[in-house]
Order: C-alpha cells, then structure tokens, then sequence
C-alpha cells in the first residue's frame, strides 16, 4: 500500500504484512543497545528520550499497517485516504485537515481559525479574525474580489470597479451589502449609501452621527430620520403607485406603518408601546394589550384563532390545537406538524411532514437527540443519535451505519469538527457499510482493530503484534510480525 501512494514504510511496516514484503532483519543489530558511559547522565536521559519517542512512533505506524489499500493512518494524529475516483482526504490533528472531492478543495486550519475553500468559480479563504476574502470568476471571465485584512478592505467589481477603505473610519466600499456604493467618512460620523444602476430603485442615503440622522431621496424613495425622536420614509413602485409609509416617534413607543400598498393583501401597523398594537391586512387581525400579556390573533385564510394570556397560550380553529405553559409545558398539532416541549428548549420533540419527507427531532440537553428523515416515496430513512458523552450513532439511508464512543460534541459537526477534532476523543469506532461494503472496528485509535468482508475478516491485537487474516479456506497468522499459515492470503491484492 505505501508503495502506491508514494511513501516509503520503513522497517516498520515490513514484518510479512499486507503493506509489504517480509525483509530480512538482524536482530542481534536490532535489539544490540549501545554502551555508555556511566558518567554521561545527560547523554543517557537523551537516549532514554528518544527510544520513548521512537517506540511511539513505532507503535502508531504499525497501527497503521494493516490497513486497506489506499489509506494510511498514525491514529488519532495522521489519517490518509485516496478513492478509486481520485478523491483524496488527509487529515493532521488537531492542526490541519485537506480534502479534494471533484472541483472543491478544502483546507482547515485549527478550525475556525483558518480556512481555505475553492470550488467552480469561487473561492473563499480567511483567518479569524484580521482576513478574509471572496474571489468569484463570472462566466465572462473577469474576477469579483474582495478582501479584508484589518483595518483595511479592498476589492474589484466587475460593474463598480476598484475600492478601498479602512475600516470603519474612511473609505470606499462597492458591490457589498446589497449596496452598489458606500462612501465612508470618519465613520460614524459620516456614511452615503449611493444606488444608481437600477433606475426603478435608484436611490442617494446620507447618514451624520449613525444611526441619528439619516436623509434618503430618490427617484421612488424619500424620507428622514431623527433618531429616535422623529422618522418617516416613503416608497412608490415603478409605476408611480405607493408601496409604502413608515412613521415613528420616540420609537419603539409610536409606530405607524403601512406596507404592501401596491398588493392585494395591504398590512397597517400601530404600536403605541408597550400599552396597544394593532396589525390589519384583509385575512389577519393582530391586538396586543400591554405586550406581551395580552395578544390575539385571528387568520381567516387558516380559519384559525390564538390566544396568549402570559404565560399561557392557546390556539384552536381548522385542524390546529395548541396549549402553551412557557416556558414549562407546550403541545401543538395539526395534520402535518405536532410539537412538545419542557421547560422550552431543554426538552422538545417535533415531528413534520413536508412534501415527500417525514422529520422526527428529539432532545433533552444537552445529554440525549434524536434526530430521523424518512422518504415517504423512497421507503428510505436516515437516523442520527446521541447520547452525550457517552457516544453517539448515525445511519445513513444508503443502510451505513456508524458508532462512536465516546463523543464529546454536544451539536454535530461532520463537515468540520468531528473530522479534525473528535477522532482524539472517540476511543471506540465502528462502521458497517451495509451488505457489500463491509464492517469495520478499532479501539483505543487502532491498537486493536478488525474489519469483516464478504469472504475475508481480519483481526489486529497491539498495533499487529498479533495479526489474523482469513480469505476463504486460507488463514494467515502473524505473531510480533512473523509470517505463520497461507503467506498468499496475507499478501496485497493483485500481488503474486
């Protein structure tokens, strides 16, 4: 196997295994410790240092020696994995992960620290928190960038052009936050937000002392702002109709504003906080009294009415129950959902039907989730479980099954945690492919370790002192590396 992937095993791993041929060795060389002075205490510790480190690394590489072609592994540190198809996985923990799947590529560094991301046209890198940066190549070639590197920012846009600015004080910004351009000066003593390449929504906003005074005209927009004593801000949509009107004063204390007028479902708000609020649209009728002690709702469209007199709550109408103690006790059903909970977020179990698919979540934090999707088409479903610390397991609706033990992560991860950081923790794995692929287990990072096929299984004691393989009728032995049985069963396949 090293000879496939380009490395070089060393003594170690050619004891008659499957990695490589037996070589012959001098043991009286080998096992020969050299003399020292009595008097050289400090080159003797050395010495002593270095065996303890060597025997180590000899016990983590030979843990790795039994594995299948295509992978190598010094457990928990070092794992190294390359597909048929060419996609390739290495991991260094807890410092550095890669992976090569297709168009995307990955680096993790100390995650969330440190990240490098490319795939198609985009790439996407940062270290937290002076840098980032997005590059995007649009499909007539020319490159969207933008980078940040504390104080400063800086980019190209295709449509804009190039920007600079230091952040937050002065500068240029352009193409960022659904803004075509953000001219700042001294901020937040001064910002303009400008918008000119959509005429419909073409629009100037002047900001002195964010966020107190603000000015906002426009071909369809106007309006100021006097934070918070006094704001009002208007809206006409491209044919000259109003779409919106917004008021407050002292806000939150009186708000009013009407929005959707160019819909066929206009909302009105009022607020006069915290004593009264009202919301009408042609299907809903909102009151609150003294929120949020009194509130009531009416959806005529749903046919359906709730009640919140806090802390309880309750809503009835078509198909639709709910009774709510919060944040003690909550039960809510309809034909599609149905929701339970104790003392709100700490215990809670929901089940929804959407579309082809039927969701289950459970958890009582952070010891115990559950969560099951079943394909109500496909008669297919994919649990996930966990029992924290203690382990946690996950089928996959392909029928892979895996168990971990134990395991640290109270929300799961598989993307990025779990692989750069739980296999230090999780002592005991087990993963069984489904009817064709195979099972696999390891203990304590892969001292102990054994993997079942169709017509073969093999069992490793001690990193391979102890070495037992079976293909058909043949069984091989290997005790403290030496070669007993069938050398052929024991051998890579497509040797001879």
């Amino acid at each position: 196997m090293f000879a496939q992937l380009g490395v070089s095993a060393g003594p170690a791993c050619t004891g008659g295994g499957r990695l490589a041929r037996r070589q012959p060795i001098d043991r009286a060389s080998t096992l020969a410790a050299p003399e020292l002075p009595a008097s050289n205490s400090l080159r003797s510790t050395t010495v002593k240092r270095a065996a303890r480190l060597a025997l180590l690394a000899s016990i983590a590489l030979l843990s790795a020696c039994n594995l299948p072609p295509g992978e190598l592994s010094a457990p928990p540190i070092f794992e190294y994995s390359k597909t048929a198809e060419g996609d390739v996985r290495w991991i260094t923990r807890p410092l550095v992960s890669y992976q090569r799947q297709g168009e995307r590529r990955e680096v993790d560094v100390l995650w969330p620290i440190g990240r490098w991301k490319a795939e198609g046209r985009e790439r996407r890198m940062w270290l937290l928190p002076i840098y980032n940066k997005w590059v995007n190549e649009t499909p007539e070639g020319e490159l969207d960038s933008d980078t940040i590197l504390l104080p400063f920012m800086w980019g190209d846009d295709p449509a804009q052009g190039r920007y600079f600015a230091m952040l937050p004080l002065a500068g240029t910004l352009k193409g960022l936050f659904a803004q075509e351009r953000i001219d700042l000066g001294l901020f937040p003593l001064y910002a303009r937000v400008t918008n000119r390449s959509q005429s419909v929504r073409a629009r100037r906003s002047h900001h002195v002392l964010w966020p107190i005074f603000n000015k906002v005209n426009g071909k369809h927009d106007r309006g100021w702002r006097f934070f918070p004593f006094y704001a009002q801000y208007s809206s006409n949509n491209d044919r000259g109709e109003p779409h919106y009107e917004r008021r407050s004063i002292l806000w939150p204390i009186w708000v009013n504003n009407r929005e959707g007028l160019d819909s066929t479902r206009p909302t009105h708000l009022r607020w006069f906080f915290p004593f009264y609020a009202a919301t009408d649209s042609p299907t809903i009728r909102r009151r609150a009294y003294l929120w949020p002690l009194l509130q009531y709702e009416r959806d005529d469209r749903r046919e359906r009415r709730r009640l919140t007199v806090f802390p309880f709550a309750f809503a009835w109408g078509k198909n639709v129950r709910q009774y709510d103690l919060w944040p003690v006790f909550g039960v809510r059903s309809s034909p599609t959902y149905f929701r339970q909970s104790l003392l709100w977020l700490i215990q809670r179990y929901e089940r929804a039907e959407v579309d082809s698919f039927l969701t289950e979540n459970f958890w009582f934090l952070p010891f115990v989730q559950y969560h099951r999707r079943r394909d109500l088409i496909a008669h297919t479903e994919s649990v996930r479980g966990r029992v924290w610390p203690f382990g946690s397991y996950r089928r996959s609706a392909e029928g892979k099954r895996e168990l971990y033990i134990p395991d640290l992560l109270i929300l799961p991860d598989e993307d990025h945690f779990e692989p750069l950081y739980a296999r230090l923790w999780r002592l005991y794995r087990y993963t069984d492919n489904g009817p064709t692929g195979g099972v696999r287990w390891d203990l304590l990072w892969g001292l102990f370790g054994g993997e079942r096929l169709d017509n073969s299984s093999r069992l490793s004691l001690f990193g391979g002192l102890f070495f037992r393989e079976r293909r058909g009728d043949d069984v091989a032995w290997r005790i403290f590396y030496i070669p007993f049985g069938s050398t052929e069963s024991s051998s890579e396949p497509g040797e001879e």
